[in-house]
């Protein structure tokens, strides 16, 4: 990501975050996945990003968050998610479908006890 951000451009930058949003989800760390969707999305809104940014921005967080147990997060990220599929050109509706409809079909596992409440 540091990389991006002195050799490219803000858009190379919240793509950077995207994937380390997924890549800290993949490895488990929700807090981590969290932190990097949450940046990707702040990224695109810095700079009044396209529908497909802000799509994916929306889907990396709400997939953070159905991990991490929060079904309040997880459902503004899909509402979010959805609007922007709806800005979407058909070429993009027709890469983002399964994206949406994975994330839609997610649902947020209950925190396990003891566990901090979740601030989404």
């Amino acid at each position: 990501r540091a990389h991006w951000a002195r050799a490219g451009t803000w858009l190379e930058t919240e793509r950077a975050e995207y994937r380390l949003a997924r890549t800290w989800l993949q490895a488990g760390d929700t807090v981590q996945a969290r932190r990097h969707a949450q940046a990707c999305l702040d990224l695109v809104r810095a700079h009044d990003g396209p529908p497909l940014e802000v799509f994916f921005g929306w889907e990396a967080l709400g997939l953070a968050e159905a991990a991490a147990g929060s079904g309040g997060g997880h459902a503004e990220a899909l509402v979010q998610a959805r609007a922007a599929f709806a800005r979407l050109d058909d070429a993009d509706r027709g890469r983002c479908r399964a994206s949406l409809d994975a994330l839609a079909g997610l649902v947020a596992p209950a925190a396990s006890p003891g566990a901090p409440p979740s601030t989404g």
